[in-house]
This record gives structure tokens, sequence and C-alpha cells, in this order.
């Protein structure tokens, strides 16, 4: 368990170096472009200078030729500088793309190593509760990985410095979390995954408002949860939590769905709910001390009518 544990939060750390790698990569690239296109805006420019000094040079009288030929000079000068710095931009540009396309396939490759290491921990975990060791003692065993984990992190910056200071904005992560794998609550670790009401998508994706989700969630107990669409274009989760209806962004990216950096990694939203039916989001935001529990049309004593969007 211990093994799988630590395993899991170096690739996650590598996961996180190679998202912010790429990310500062991507942001160069785009700056690159930019510039080789202003360098060629700047070289038409010139050219046409060029070609009315050749006209001038024409009709110039004889005490004007020195200084026409002098402009041109320097005219060929800049321009030449101007193509050189171009051409130095373009063969950067082609490394970098390069490069780019190599974090982007490492970050592809990953991913399923992830969501694999996540669900053999919650399978030892489950093994180990069914064997009856108690809920507190893996959740402390596995506390203690990832404290021990960032404190070699802050030894080794290589390694990562187990914070994301590129989130902004209404989310589940909060300033003070730190990049390591989520802990489990073994909230639902009685059940197996396809127990769950949760691979229902029926039963949590609804189409309504967020007064209209307040309003369904109100007294419901915690760890109630719906997901609805939000008026940013993504989805947006609802849930109770210590007696109040919480929201928070859920992130759709090109590698898969999530709350937060490096972890926008499940391939459904379905999958992410099961994922969080079993795991405390409390590590992505210090106020939502709970797990997705209890979908809020499920059967059950938190049913209550919606419009799903299945």
């Amino acid at each position: 368990m211990v093994e799988i544990r630590t395993d899991l939060i170096k690739k996650s750390l590598i996961f996180e170096e190679l998202t912010n790698a790429f990310n500062t990569s991507n942001e160069e690239l785009n700056n690159k472009r930019q510039a080789i296109e202003a360098f060629g805006e700047a070289a038409n420019v010139f050219e046409e200078q060029l070609k009315l000094q050749q006209k001038l040079h024409k009709d110039a009288r004889p005490h004007e030729v020195k200084k026409l030929i002098e402009n041109a000079e320097l005219l060929r000068s800049c321009l030449s500088d101007l193509y050189e710095t171009k051409t130095s931009l373009e063969d950067s540009l082609k490394s970098q793309t390069a490069y780019n396309l190599t974090l982007e396939r490492e970050i592809h490759g990953l991913k399923p190593v992830l969501i694999a290491g996540y669900k053999r921990q919650e399978k030892h975990a489950h093994w180990l509760k069914s064997h009856g060791v108690s809920a507190v003692s893996i959740n402390a065993l596995l506390a203690n990985c990832a404290t021990l984990a960032a404190a070699q992190a802050q030894q080794n910056p290589a390694s990562g410095d187990g914070s994301d200071p590129n989130m902004s904005g209404t989310s589940c992560s909060s300033a003070s979390t730190a990049v390591l794998p989520v802990l489990p609550s073994l909230s639902c670790l009685n059940h197996t995954e396809a127990d769950l009401p949760h691979q229902d998508e029926k039963t949590w994706l609804v189409r309504m408002s967020r007064a209209q989700a307040e309003a369904l969630l109100a007294g419901k107990p915690d760890g109630t949860f719906l997901i609805r669409p939000s008026t940013t274009g993504q989805f947006a989760l609802s849930i109770v939590c210590s007696g109040s209806t919480k929201h928070c962004l859920v992130y759709e990216t090109e590698r898969g769905f999530g709350f937060a950096e490096p972890y926008n990694i499940y391939p459904s939203l379905v999958e992410l709910v099961v994922h969080y039916a079993g795991n405390s989001l409390e590590e992505h935001n210090d106020d939502l001390k709970t797990t997705l529990a209890y979908p809020v049309l499920a059967p059950g004593p938190v049913t209550a009518g919606a419009t799903t969007m299945g």
C-alpha cells in the first residue's frame, strides 16, 4: 500500500512538472509566432522603402545620389538583420514545436498510468478495510506518505514545488492546496464501483441554474450533490457541505475532466464522479470536507424532482 501510494505521488509530481513545462512552452511558442509575423511585416516595409529608393535614384540630382546610396545601404543592412533574426526564430520555433509534442506525448502517456494508480490504491484500501484495518488507520497511512512526499519535494525542487500558482477564479482548488494525490475518505468502500448509483449520470447530471440547484439541495445531507451547466460554458458541481450548498467548476480539458490541474485526467464525468464518491474534495478545497456521497436524484431519502440532461 505504501509503495503504491509513494509511486502515485511521484508520478503525480512528474505529471505536474510536465504540465507546467507544456503550458510555459506553449506560451513561448505563441510569442515566437507573433514575433516572426512582426519581423515579416517589418521586412515588407523595408522592401518597399528600397523600391522607393531605386525610383528616387533614377531621378536624383548629382548632389543627392551619394545620400540615396547611403540610405539604400542602411536599408539593406537593416533588412538583412531582420531576415537573419526571423530565420533564427523560425528555426527555434521548429525545435520548440518538436519539444512541445514530446511533452504532450509524455503527458498523455502518464494519464492512464495515474488513473490506474488511483484505482490500485482504492482497491488495496478496500482490501485492508475488509480485513479489519480501520478507515482512520488507512487514511493516516496515506496521509503520512503524502506528508513525506511533500517534505521531499521541498528539499528537491526538481520534484515539483507542491503548488499550482496558475489556478485562478472559482474552482475546487485553494491557494493552500498541496498538489498531491487525493486521499481516499473510504466512505464508499463497502460497495464496488459497479454498485454505485453514481454510475448513472441521470442521478446527478441536471439542467438547472445555480439558484435552482440551491433550492433542490436545501435541507439535504452533507455530500448530496449534482452537476449542472455553468455560465462559463464548463460544468459546475453543487454540493451540500457543513449544512450549506457550495459550488465549484468542473474543468473539461483535452486531457479530461477534473477540478484542478494536474488532475483533469478523467475521461468522462461519470469516472470523475465515481472517483470522488470515495475520495474527499478537501484536497482541492479546505472548505469541502466531503465526498460526492449522494447523487441528488438517486433512489432513496435524497431523491427529488428535476430535469436530467441524459
